[in-house]
């Protein structure tokens, strides 16, 4: 995760599309302006979660791919592929599934796991990023 300091009337640009701006900073609280285009879905946290009960947000899905990545880094494995993360996962309907093509590993996996599961070309690592 990137974090930026921004004092009030500053700005931050992502993609080159989209513009969030501090308009008025308080001790309890932060006023931000979000300009983007129509095709992009902006909502408070709170009513993202009531919308999508049970989903991983966006930047959950992210820590998931980076607790992977870390598990390739410290178990010595090649990591040359961004992780990705599929919410598809077979009997699993809100649980991540990421496939990492470039974290390679010999060994056997089960697929029948109560938590976030990582499967690494034959091994698997759960949420917190410790390969079985």
């Amino acid at each position: 995760m990137l974090a930026l300091s921004r004092g009030e009337g500053q700005s931050i640009i992502i993609d080159g599309h989209i513009e969030i701006k501090i308009v008025k900073w308080t001790r309890s609280s932060v006023r931000l302006a979000i300009q983007a285009p129509r095709d992009v879905s902006i909502d408070r946290d709170e009513v993202w979660r009531r919308m999508h009960p049970g989903a991983k947000s966006p930047l959950e899905e992210v820590e998931l791919s980076r607790a992977l990545r870390d598990a390739c880094n410290s178990n010595g494995l090649p990591h040359d592929r961004d992780v990705s993360v599929n919410q598809s996962m077979p009997g699993h309907s809100s649980t991540g599934h990421i496939t990492e093509p470039g974290c390679t590993a010999n060994g056997s996996h089960s697929s029948a796991h109560a938590s976030p599961t990582a499967h690494l070309n034959g091994q698997s690592a759960n949420g917190a990023g410790h390969i079985k």
